[in-house]
């Protein structure tokens, strides 16, 4: 996710891709993401990463990803996904 994430900001919200500044770190917020939302350990329902980067005005902006990867038919899946987006903060 670190190497590509630019290429999948891309692919998934070309408009924000547009409006990020590049030429500055994005930084993995993997800390501040346990601190924020502490009951999804014990859970085990968690966003995959918090990313920060730069816009081209020069504000932060804190960006929350969450991946599923689905490979089978699951009928329960709609539930899963709500209990998962439930939980973000």
């Amino acid at each position: 996710m670190e190497k590509l994430f630019p290429h999948f900001i891309n692919l998934i919200v070309p408009d924000f891709y547009l409006s990020v500044d590049w030429s500055k770190p994005i930084i993995f917020l993997d800390d501040e993401l346990r601190q924020i939302s502490p009951e999804s350990e014990e859970t085990k329902r968690y966003v995959d990463r918090l990313v920060r980067v730069w816009v081209l005005d020069g504000e932060e902006k804190w960006v929350l990803v969450h991946i599923e990867i689905q490979g089978y038919r699951d009928m329960e899946f709609s539930k899963r996904m709500f209990i998962h987006f439930y939980f973000i903060p």
